[in-house]
């Protein structure tokens, strides 16, 4: 990629990033979920403490929603997405692939990274336990995609990133913050938003994808959030 990028000065860096990492989010981002988090129902605030609680906040643990104020004079939060069994070298990758991007960017390339939502591939179907978690990760207010319509909507933005002017793609693309390249446009499905963090409340989805194929399961929760 450097190579290239050295030998053909106009070549474009494009990258698809997973929702399953750590992202800087904007401020409304962090609010969102911390309203969420409010105003939850009294039969599911009871359900989740106790279950955090007999855990030690292996579940449901609070999602994060402090803000941190960057020199730019802005404030931003953090979205920790990590599934821990995806393990170092994983999380290692993501990271190696945030950096490249920014550093590019900073050096005048243009870099389409834009984050893809949660997609129903065959390599998650095939597997009993993530097609479980992916069918009920509307339990969270998480939404999964077909495969058709993932690709339509990321090739969509690289075309977009590749020829608009004002693209954050762009390097002349004012930015108050490098991490803000990978915010706008952010296809997460909701991830962000989630009340929890996420990987202490998807365990959840999980057992409800797989209780509602066999139960009306829907039914019952619609009237237990009220």
């Amino acid at each position: 990629m450097e190579y290239v990028s050295e030998q053909k000065a106009d070549t474009s860096l494009m990258f698809m990033c997973t929702p399953t990492d750590v992202y800087a989010v904007p401020k409304e981002v962090v609010a969102a979920s911390y309203e969420k988090f409010l105003s939850r129902s009294k039969a599911q605030q009871l359900l989740s403490k106790g279950i955090s609680t007999v855990t030690a906040e292996r579940f449901f643990k609070k999602n994060i929603h402090s803000l941190i104020a960057s020199d730019n004079g802005q404030e931003y939060g953090i979205a920790d997405c990590l599934v821990v069994e995806q393990g170092p070298n994983y999380a290692l990758a993501k990271r190696i692939q945030q950096w490249r991007a920014t550093l590019a960017r900073h050096h005048g390339q243009r870099v389409s990274i834009n984050i893809a939502p949660s997609t129903t591939t065959h390599s998650v179907t095939k597997n009993p336990l993530l097609k479980a978690a992916f069918n009920g990760a509307s339990l969270f207010d998480v939404e999964s995609f077909s495969p058709e319509t993932t690709n339509a909507l990321m090739a969509a933005l690289w075309i977009y990133d590749l020829r608009h002017p004002e693209s954050v793609a762009n390097p002349e693309t004012h930015l108050d913050h490098p991490l803000e390249l990978m915010m706008k446009g952010a296809n997460h499905g909701g991830l962000w938003r989630v009340a929890y963090l996420a990987r202490t409340a998807l365990p959840f989805a999980a057992l409800y994808g797989f209780a509602n194929e066999k139960l009306p399961i829907k039914q019952m929760l619609g009237k237990f959030k009220k």
